[in-house]
């Protein structure tokens, strides 16, 4: 696999409003590019800009799953797979335990 620059984008999203928040990604995005990314991964729930925390407690329980679906990640692997980019909310030890797991399993 050849090497190539990804941007990982710390940036808030302009809060509850869609589409102030997608022309500050296009935004980011073309700086990125301009820079030599060619991938740019924005923080989970960037778009459209809702908000997930509210006086410092998540607004919904748990974490979500796509990365716990077996299936679903075996047909990404199927399909040549090189990199795993699964941002997320969840800050525990056990996510970064699934990322690994992950990266082996898949060779990414």
């Amino acid at each position: 696999m050849s090497s190539v620059t990804i941007a990982a984008v710390q940036a808030a999203s302009v809060l509850m409003d869609r589409e102030a928040t997608l022309a500050k990604a296009v935004e980011l995005i073309a700086k990125a590019a301009a820079g030599g990314c060619r991938i740019v991964v924005f923080p989970e729930v960037y778009i459209p800009g809702t908000l997930v925390w509210v006086y410092g407690q998540p607004i919904w329980e748990g974490v979500c799953w796509e990365n716990y679906m077996p299936l679903a990640r075996f047909h990404l692997y199927a399909s040549g797979v090189d990199i795993w980019v699964a941002p997320t909310l969840d800050a525990g030890d056990d996510w970064v335990i699934t990322m690994r797991h992950i990266a082996m399993e898949g060779r990414c």
